[in-house]
Parts: structure tokens; C-alpha cells; sequence
């Protein structure tokens, strides 16, 4: 009997160790199966979130980049801006010839050259106070551009203009134009807000963000006073030249009987300063072009702004690319 219960004692502790040592295995299984459900839920919502990532970083910003690049070669392109503040000069040296035609001037007359003379004289200097607000504003045109190509490729931007000396700059200039000439205060603002969007930390802003804040002031610049500008002013100055250059050189072939070969040669500088003038007009149709290009360009990144990968957005950036090529060729001949 004695022999039996200690076999029963021993099968009993056999039994316990054995149940006990299933419980801890099982336990442990369980805390390892807790990690690995643990593991996985966290695995699965990384995955998500770089499903989210990829899909952001993944967006196709190259159709973006081309036309930024392109609209900031465009956009630099401001001989037009000094042949527009050099006009008057020309016009005043062809009026002076033309009043030589004049072999015995009335009063009336001298008094009228007089009054051209001085005319010229003060739009020259207005024209090139002008001509330098035009692009100074031109030229912060131009940072945007060459900062949303640089970010629509991943990189980062430092800015640093100063806005409150850029606005300063222009009103002492607008101080010295005759009034109705000089820059509007809502240019001068927008010029201002494109300014402090540059001047923004880049590395944690978004192509979108950019777009988003300077669209309404870049329409301000690129469809306002600017386009008016180069459209009424630019247009009018050298179709006053073409009419100046008719007389002169048409003057020129008559006074003094010249001979042949002289009138060969004044007919060979005629035509010269003609394709000079043509082409000087044909750049600032080209520049109105490009200003309504890139006013309609923008508008669209700033319409599709939260979907840069539109199919449609994509191929009208191509086109607008193409068109502004055809533009800049123009201009490069100017």
C-alpha cells in the first residue's frame, strides 16, 4: 500500500510538473502570438502610410518643371523693356532731322519743334524710371518661375529680396513719372505677396502651396497693368517710329539731289531700320503672347492644383511649353 501511494504521489507530481510546464509554454506562446498580431497590425499600417507617401511622392511634377523652366527663359526676356525706354530718344533725333527740312520755319513751327523736343526729352527720362520699375517687377516674375522649377524637382530654395525694399524701390521711381504713369499700388501688392511666398521655409512647402498663394497676384502682374502696358505704350511708340522713319529716310532721297549710289545707300539703311522696327514690334506681339501665356498656364496648376497629375493638365503644359519655344525664337531675333 505504502508502496502503491508513494507511485500515486509520484504520478501526481509527474502529472502537475507536466500540466504546468504546457500552461507556461502556452503562455509564452500567447505573449508571442500577441507580439506577432501586435507586429503585424503596426507593419500593416506602415504599409498604408507608405502607400500614402509613394502615391504623394510619386506625383508626376516633370510636366510642372518644363513649363516653370521654360516660362522663366520667356519670362527674362526684357530687351523689349529698353527698346521701349529708348524710343524716345530715336524719335526726337528723327524729329530734329525732319525740322531741318524746314528752309525758313515760321515761328509757329520752331515753337511746335520746341515743344516735341521737350516732350521727348521728358519721356525719355520718365521712360527709363519706368523701364526699371518694369523690371523689377519682371524680375521677381522671374524668381517665381525658377523657384516652382526648382522645387517641381525636389529641391530647395533660399530667397532672399528684400519685399519692403523691392516696394520701395519702385515708388521712388513712381515719385519721379508723370501721374498715371507710374506703377498702381495693386500691382506693387501683388508684386509684394509673390515676394513673401518665396520668402517662405521651401523645404516644408509643397509645390501646391506655392501655386495656390501666388496665382491671384501673378494675374494681377502678368494680365493687368503689365500686359497694358507692353500692349498699349510698347505698340504705340514704335508704330510712331515706323511713320518717323518714312519721313526721315524718305527725306533723306530727295534733299540735295543725291546720286544714285546715294540713294541706293539711303534706300539700304531705309529698309535696315524697317526690319529693325518690324522686328522690334513683332517681340513685343511675342511678349503679349507670353504674358498671356503664362497667365493662362498658371491659372490651370492653380485649377488643378490638388490633381498635378492630370492628364489633361500634363498635355496643356506641353502645349503651352511649344508655344512659348515658338515666342522665344521671336524674341531672340528682336
Amino acid at each position: 500500500m505504502r508502496s502503491d501511494a508513494k507511485i500515486s504521489a509520484n504520478t501526481f507530481l509527474t502529472g502537475f510538473y507536466y500540466i504546468d510546464s504546457i500552461a507556461r509554454v502556452y503562455s509564452k506562446k500567447r505573449e508571442q502570438m500577441k507580439f506577432l498580431i501586435h507586429r503585424t497590425r503596426w507593419l500593416s499600417a506602415f504599409a498604408c502610410l507608405c502607400v500614402v507617401v509613394l502615391t504623394v511622392s510619386c506625383t508626376n511634377l516633370t510636366a510642372v518643371q518644363e513649363w516653370s523652366k521654360t516660362s522663366l527663359e520667356a519670362s527674362q526676356f526684357n530687351g523689349i523693356v529698353t527698346t521701349y525706354a529708348e524710343t524716345p530718344v530715336r524719335l526726337k533725333r528723327y524729329d530734329a532731322f525732319h525740322f531741318k527740312q524746314y528752309k525758313r520755319p515760321t515761328e509757329e513751327q520752331k515753337r511746335l519743334f520746341a515743344l516735341r523736343q521737350s516732350v521727348y526729352a521728358a519721356n525719355a527720362i520718365e521712360r527709363r524710371n519706368q523701364a526699371e520699375a518694369l523690371n523689377t517687377i519682371l524680375s521677381v516674375v522671374s524668381d517665381y518661375m525658377r523657384a516652382l522649377a526648382t522645387l517641381s524637382a525636389d529641391g530647395t530654395v533660399d530667397y532672399s529680396k528684400n519685399i519692403t525694399t523691392l516696394n520701395t524701390e519702385i515708388m521712388n521711381l513712381n515719385a519721379k513719372l508723370a501721374a498715371g504713369k507710374g506703377i498702381s499700388k495693386r500691382t506693387l501688392g501683388a508684386v509684394g505677396s509673390i515676394a513673401q511666398t518665396l520668402m517662405k521655409p521651401y523645404q516644408a512647402m509643397r509645390v501646391k502651396n506655392s501655386i495656390e498663394q501666388a496665382n491671384e497676384p501673378l494675374q494681377i502682374i502678368l494680365a493687368g497693368e503689365l500686359r497694358q502696358i507692353v500692349a498699349t505704350d510698347f505698340q504705340d511708340d514704335l508704330n510712331t517710329e515706323r511713320d518717323a522713319l518714312d519721313l526721315y529716310y524718305g527725306a533723306l532721297l530727295v534733299d540735295g539731289h543725291p546720286s544714285v549710289a546715294a540713294q541706293d545707300a539711303v534706300t539700304e539703311w531705309r529698309e535696315l531700320r524697317q526690319e529693325q522696327n518690324n522686328a522690334r514690334l513683332n517681340a513685343v506681339r511675342a511678349y503679349l503672347t507670353v504674358l498671356d501665356t503664362l497667365s493662362k498656364g498658371h491659372q490651370q496648376l492653380y485649377d488643378h492644383r490638388n490633381n498635378l497629375n492630370d492628364k489633361k493638365l500634363i498635355k496643356n503644359l506641353y502645349a503651352s511649353v511649344l508655344d512659348l519655344r515658338k515666342q522665344i525664337t521671336i524674341l531672340a531675333k528682336s
